[in-house]
């Protein structure tokens, strides 16, 4: 874990890089540890008593969906893999039986901006394929193959290139992406469970960091908020754990 000092700082986007969901404000947290990488395979399999389902669930999807989508839920032979497949309260559960917990929304950010408000973990230069896993071409060659078995259109690459993963990738593999102290995987991969609401008064939880088969580069912005029914099972939707020293 890297242990980040408590700051206040200037959270959220300018109108002009995003919705007005993300505006920009002040926000005073204090000092908290975060998990270097995202969670496992294997370390998610360490635990006994959390639920393996290895299946999405997703709102109003058939069950060809379902079944074409869980074929991306990472098992034991992605040891090295960010767990995935996962819903909110599966990866809280998780955290909490290694005496951690989700990361509040307004902590992932201070890990991935930093007080100085960087635009993506590692500063401000354009995510490229030496410092994150999302959908380049090899991903959009995978996809769009597997899609037109079931009569769908081709998935798009979010720019040109090979990352050297069609899908997930092994976590820490993109040493180049790191933040500033060393926290690694914080843009591409998987999306990452938070312990924050979307709105207030909102069942919805906060997803944040963009995911393997992402195909807009705004998605991978470190201010970029996504919301989902914590319900929900994703193939790419991950977590990591916090905890408050």
């Amino acid at each position: 874990m890297t242990l980040v000092e408590g700051a206040t700082f200037v959270m959220g986007s300018t109108d002009d890089e995003a919705p007005i969901d993300e505006a920009q404000r002040e926000v005073t947290v204090s000092s908290f540890c975060i998990d270097n990488t995202e969670v496992s395979v294997k370390a998610y399999a360490e635990c006994a008593s959390c639920a393996r389902p290895m299946s999405v669930k997703m709102e109003e999807a058939s069950a060809n969906a379902h079944a074409f989508e869980s074929k991306f839920c990472n098992g034991d032979a992605a040891a090295n893999h960010p767990i995935n497949c996962i819903d909110w309260s599966q990866a809280k559960a998780y955290c909490e039986s290694q005496n951690k917990r989700l990361p509040s929304e307004e902590e992932w950010e201070l890990t991935a901006r930093g007080t100085e408000g960087r635009r993506y973990p590692w500063g401000n230069d354009a995510p490229s394929i030496a410092r994150l896993n999302t959908c380049s071409s090899e991903c959009s060659a995978m996809l769009t193959e597997r899609r037109k078995a079931l009569g769908k259109g081709p998935w798009p690459a979010i720019y040109a290139g090979d990352d050297g993963a069609a899908a997930t990738s092994s976590v820490a593999a993109y040493p180049n992406g790191a933040t500033p102290a060393g926290v690694l995987d914080l843009a591409g991969n998987v999306w990452e469970w938070t312990e924050s609401a979307y709105q207030t008064d909102d069942s919805r939880r906060v997803l944040r960091g963009g995911g393997w088969d992402t195909i807009e580069l705004s998605d991978v912005r470190a201010a970029r908020r996504k919301p989902s029914a914590p319900t929900a099972r994703g193939r790419s939707i991950g977590f990591r754990c916090a905890v408050t020293p």
